[in-house]
């Protein structure tokens, strides 16, 4: 609902354009990291994130080994040199997402793949 989505993202009258991971790298990195000579990988690795937006996010390197990322939304994220390494990507919208090597990942019929068709994804 439109009362959720304020609450989750603090945007009033708009759909958030980036997901909060992103976000909270983004904040983290110029925060800890101004001179940006520090990757900001992320290791999410068992974590159960099912239903997570990752939208537009730059998870350059992150690690979803193991990850539940069941119906999570990673449209058009960066997932070059990503460890998608048995993370569950039942249901996930990945349409758009760059660099991802799935071929480790368990995706099913009802995965939306990077080229919009309908998993499994490879």
């Amino acid at each position: 609902s439109d009362q959720v989505t304020q609450w989750q993202t603090s945007i009033p009258d708009a759909p958030p354009q980036t997901g909060w991971g992103g976000r909270v790298a983004d904040i983290l990195s110029s925060a800890a990291n101004p001179a940006g000579n520090i990757s900001m990988s992320v290791s999410l690795a068992g974590a159960k994130l099912a239903g997570a937006s990752f939208y537009k996010s730059d998870l350059t390197s992150a690690y979803f080994g193991g990850a539940d990322l069941s119906k999570a939304v990673l449209t058009f994220a960066n997932l070059s040199n990503a460890n998608l390494s048995n993370a569950n990507l039942s249901g996930a919208n990945l349409v758009g997402v760059v660099g991802a090597d799935l071929s480790a990942a368990k995706t099913d019929a009802s995965t939306v793949c990077p080229d919009s068709t309908a998993g499994p994804c490879r």
